[in-house]
């Protein structure tokens, strides 16, 4: 399919976290393309970015007004811009491309004041442009089904809301050790940077948004304690809320929560029921009906009736980090591919377990190359595939190395360093299976014997005449 949008980037560069996660959030439907930016202030980075995705050099700029002015004049203008700098610049940015007639993305928090967000918003309004706001949790698929099943009546009339999000990656803000790393970045310090909040700009600005976005709810007033720890933000707050219909809400979020990685949790009960996610199994919503058993609902699965369910892009039992694992496996082959192509090699170490591993030396005689075997280690399958000179090993749920000094393919344990499976490149069955593979008539051989048990070691394989 050819692309069919244009966009250009402002911040996100290629040492920046969000950005890489928007330029691969647009590439997962290929009908937009990155065409322009200005990725960094950092003239170094700004160049290394736009030449890893093979932006032309005359649509790099230096300055985001540069690169609003420019490409609204162009016949191949970008479409939209996606924002991904730090939250002082989100307003001015947006402005600035909404002037000149330009569709919007922007990270959140959107603005610092009020009147800056209803100012962008009547601006786009006027032009008659797009604005999304990226606040990422709205997008799984069982958030919708959540909204669209408060919407039917499910839980009945709402009665409370609660809400959390809890981190603890500033948890070293508590009791600073000299001379360490800071995890909270100047940015983030700094008020005139970040606003006048750090912890609930940062992720209580995620629990306000879910909440609404999902209940309809609209805060009337609230009361808020923060704590600041010797800081000049905040990195823990408590939040009390009433809404507009009177009933009330308790918000908490914090980044120094010990034990808490990125558990945002919301729960909302009404008359009829009770509903509640969790973003780090955000695959499942927790259901509770009054007077019934509680049930775990699963993306994907039949008896999800809501028209929000069909957003699901892959089967049910698949967790939607699948892409990223088939992601991984691709990085990993292409980087050893690359390094094949530029003469240095088929090495590579270092990958953690499940990537492809590349071995630059023969495993099996001569007369066995160029010869696919496919091994069935308890369950998992193996794909090996020998040519030439080298031999690739991809797996399937098995973690595995390779030991040059005896030429075994390990797949590693669980629990410790001893391999619990190996297969050696002169082993009596394998070798059988390969002379089966050219024609043999020798005799098949029963599953238990093509199967080793997993608890085997290499000794019990090769019949204590070790390897």
């Amino acid at each position: 399919m050819a692309k069919q949008i244009r966009y250009g980037m402002v911040g996100g560069d290629l040492h920046a976290f969000i950005g890489e996660v928007h330029r691969k959030a647009v590439n997962f439907d290929t009908r937009a393309e990155l065409v322009a930016g200005c990725f960094s202030n950092i003239p170094e980075y700004n160049v290394e970015t736009a030449e890893a995705y093979c932006v032309d050099k005359s649509r790099v700029y230096d300055d985001y007004k540069e690169m609003a002015a420019k490409e609204s004049s162009r016949a191949d203008g970008i479409d939209f811009v996606s924002i991904a700098t730090p939250n002082f610049l989100h307003y001015e940015v947006a402005k600035e491309f909404l002037l000149h007639g330009i569709n919007v993305v922007c990270e959140k928090p959107l603005c610092f004041e009020v009147d800056q967000g209803e100012e962008l918003v009547k601006l786009a309004k006027e032009k008659g442009l797009l604005f999304a706001i990226t606040y990422t949790y709205t997008g799984y698929t069982m958030t919708k089904v959540m909204k669209e099943m408060i919407a039917e009546g499910k839980i009945g009339k709402i009665a409370s809301v609660n809400a959390e999000y809890a981190q603890d990656w500033l948890i070293n803000e508590l009791a600073p050790v000299e001379g360490a790393a800071e995890n909270l970045s100047v940015w983030r310090k700094d008020p005139k940077f970040s606003g006048v909040s750090n912890c609930v700009g940062d992720i209580g600005s995620h629990i306000e948004n879910y909440v609404h976005y999902v209940t309809g709810l609209k805060i009337k007033r609230l009361l808020a304690t923060t704590n600041t720890y010797g800081h000049a933000l905040d990195l823990n707050s408590n939040i009390i809320v009433e809404y507009e219909n009177g009933i009330n809400g308790a918000y908490w979020c914090s980044q120094i929560a010990m034990g808490h990685l990125n558990g945002l949790v919301v729960r909302v009960f009404g008359e009829l029921g009770s509903l509640e996610w969790q973003q780090e199994h955000p695959d499942y919503l927790r259901y509770t009906p009054k007077g019934g058993a509680p049930q775990n609902l699963s993306r994907g699965d039949g008896y999800i009736k809501e028209k929000a369910g069909a957003g699901s892009r892959i089967p049910v039992g698949h967790p939607e980090g699948l892409y990223i694992a088939f992601a991984n496996i691709y990085r990993n082959f292409i980087s050893a591919l690359i390094d094949k192509k530029s003469g240095q090699g088929c090495i590579r170490r270092g990958l953690p377990h499940g990537f492809g591993r590349f071995v630059r030396r023969p495993l099996y005689p001569r007369r066995h190359r160029q010869r696919k075997e496919q091994l069935r280690l308890g369950g998992a399958l193996t794909n090996m595939q020998v040519r030439k000179d080298f031999i690739i090993v991809s797996q399937n749920n098995l973690g595995g190395t390779i030991d040059e000094k005896d030429s075994c393919i390990s797949f590693g344990s669980n629990s410790c360093n001893e391999p619990r499976r190996l297969w050696h490149k002169n082993h009596n069955r394998l070798s059988r299976r390969l002379r089966r593979s050219r024609g043999s008539k020798e005799p098949r051989y029963s599953r238990s014997q093509r199967r080793p048990r997993l608890d085997r070691r290499c000794h019990d394989l090769c019949r204590g005449k070790g390897c």
